[in-house]
């Protein structure tokens, strides 16, 4: 009898343990600040002072969460958690010799971006398959200079950063992406310093589940592979008045800047 009642009480304990699990997978809730609310971020590296404007605003297509495969695994903040197309977005392209562009302007206007229509017609389709390749248009690497004008981090935890052209230019924006990690492998490394090096920059101020914008935007040179992302058509992504017209990114980036010595 008591050693029945001992099995019915590590079984209740287990589903108790299970549900806590569960309840765990999804990054912790996090205190936001009030729209419009502004920090400053002073520069380590430069000294100059950027305001972090918060914005009450996400992204109008967002990428669904995929939780730990262990359930009573609580999810990491810094892991990719993320299911469409999720090998291409946590893997590096090998193309030692990446098109190098001066700015913005010039690398939208550059061939290597097919047009948005073409690659949604592309055959073989692009779907949303977290093995699904990349297709021949993807297997580029590039290098950009430009400026950061806003980021948030998606529950995949991948962060956006909306790039653009010179504040004193026409307006023109970019979406790319620090990547989620992979759990293991060759890429997992190379990311993470990627990941860390945009961390330490923005110390306290980095960015969270809701867009905050960068005034003076920041300078920055970016390094990475090109990307068609089906989750995010043209004008779906970055908050009010940055948004990209196109559903290209770069993405994984494999090198930031940020403040470039050529700025």
């Amino acid at each position: 009898m008591k050693l029945a009642r001992r099995r019915h009480l590590l079984s209740l304990a287990t589903l108790v343990l299970a549900a806590a699990g569960c309840v765990s997978q999804r990054p912790p809730a996090t205190t936001v600040p009030p729209s419009g609310a502004t920090a400053h971020l002073v520069s380590a590296k430069s000294g100059k002072t950027y305001s972090v404007i918060h914005l009450d605003e996400v992204d109008a297509a967002a990428e669904p969460f995929a939780p730990p495969t262990n359930a009573l695994a609580a999810a990491s903040p810094d892991n990719f958690h993320g299911t469409d197309r999720g090998n291409a977005k946590t893997s590096l392209v090998d193309d030692p010799q990446p098109a190098n562009f001066a700015d913005l302007e010039s690398f939208l206007a550059s061939p290597l971006l097919v047009p948005d229509g073409a690659m949604l017609a592309h055959d073989p389709p692009i779907t949303k398959n977290v093995d699904d390749p990349r297709t021949a248009e993807e297997q580029h690497n590039v290098e950009v200079t430009a400026f950061l004008y806003a980021s948030r981090k998606e529950s995949d935890n991948d962060f956006h950063c909306i790039i653009g052209a010179a504040p004193d230019h026409a307006p023109a924006f970019f979406n790319v992406e620090i990547s989620g990690l992979p759990l293991g492998g060759e890429f997992r490394q190379p990311l993470k310093d990627v990941r860390d090096g945009f961390k330490t920059f923005f110390s306290d101020s980095l960015p969270g589940p809701r867009y905050v914008k960068f005034d003076p935007p920041i300078p920055v040179h970016i390094k990475g592979a090109l990307f068609f992302d089906v989750d995010h058509p043209a004008g779906a992504v970055g908050p009010t008045g940055l948004r990209p017209a196109t559903a290209w990114e770069i993405h994984p980036v494999s090198t930031i800047e940020l403040e470039p010595a050529s700025h």
